[in-house]
């Protein structure tokens, strides 16, 4: 018997994002990063002409695919993230390639960020902004050496019942171009760390840092012998989980590659608010000790732990 034949659909019959999404996580998976670049680009290649076709989800030049979403993006970037879990301490080759790799994946987080087409499904959420800061944490871990000296024990900071004050400026010390560029790794994650709490306090729920968040710049600080500056993180999400309301403070914000500060203000903030408190954890910690045991301060992270320990018999 012959069958009926059935009327159109309705149904664009075009491949969804969903589709093209599942293709590019594969690539990723794969390491086929440069694939995954190349499908993202081809979402994105109609946003620039949105006259045709009609369907908005539908672009021109590749008139079977969609446009990209915040997973679109978000893979991508992992994708540049897991292609530098290989890179090994080698050659400057190798170090270009991890700052090339790190800085495209920021690169596409700042698109989203500033998002010039107002597409309501590319919004960066925590899971962008982490996989970056994983990236960034990757160059300084890839480019840092192994023989580093150990910064002099006399520059350590003393502490008020067991309490450390607030450190003071890393001590100058001559660094390598290799050593250089893992330092400024470390401060390209914590710049965008204080981005991340700036849209927190200002109202965002997509964006919230959370411990990893936090645990990522310390590390990177940690592979690059900088202990004050990993403090320096922790001490400010203990000020943020302060018992006090709101409170307003100078804000110290690492300057790019130099291991030098400048002091920002931010705006007064609820911290009441739980989407804004990441009360650090043992593994927060666990990375500030680790950033000043490689420094060769011991005493210095034994004095950490003992403060670990008393936070948590009274917490």
């Amino acid at each position: 018997s012959t069958t009926t034949p059935t009327s159109p659909t309705t149904e664009s019959p075009y491949v969804d994002v969903i589709s093209c999404n599942t293709v590019m996580a594969a690539f990723a998976q794969q390491g086929h990063y440069e694939e995954a670049l190349q499908l993202l680009s081809q979402m994105k290649s109609s946003q620039s002409e949105p006259s045709q076709p009609t369907d908005n989800n539908v672009n021109k030049s590749f008139p079977w695919m969609p446009l990209p979403d915040t997973i679109s993006y978000n893979t991508c970037m992992y994708a540049l993230a897991k292609s530098l879990s290989s890179i090994q301490r080698k050659n400057d080759s190798n170090l270009s390639f991890a700052q090339q790799q790190a800085q495209h994946a920021e690169d596409l987080l700042r698109e989203m960020m500033n998002n010039n087409n107002n597409n309501d499904d590319i919004q960066p959420d925590t899971q962008s902004y982490n996989t970056v800061l994983y990236a960034w944490y990757q160059v300084a871990a890839a480019t840092t050496t192994t023989t580093t000296s150990a910064l002099p024990a006399s520059a350590t900071n003393t502490t008020v019942a067991g309490t450390f004050q607030t450190p003071t400026p890393s001590p100058t010390r001559t660094t390598t171009g290799r050593q250089s560029a893992a330092i400024s790794a470390a401060h390209h994650a914590h710049e965008l760390l204080l981005i991340m709490e700036d849209l927190i306090d200002g109202g965002s729920t997509l964006v919230q840092p959370d411990e990893y968040s936090y645990s990522t710049v310390i590390q990177a600080y940690a592979t690059c012998q900088l202990p004050y500056d990993a403090q320096r993180v922790l001490e400010r999400m203990i000020a943020r989980c302060s018992s006090t309301t709101t409170y307003s403070q100078d804000r110290t914000r690492s300057s790019r590659g130099s291991g030098s500060d400048s002091t920002r203000t931010t705006r007064n903030s609820n911290y009441n608010n739980k989407l804004a408190i990441v009360r650090p954890n043992r593994h927060v910690y666990t990375a500030v000790m680790s950033a000043w045991s490689k420094s060769g301060q011991v005493e210095k992270a034994q004095e950490l732990l003992d403060q670990l320990l008393y936070e948590y018999e009274t917490y």
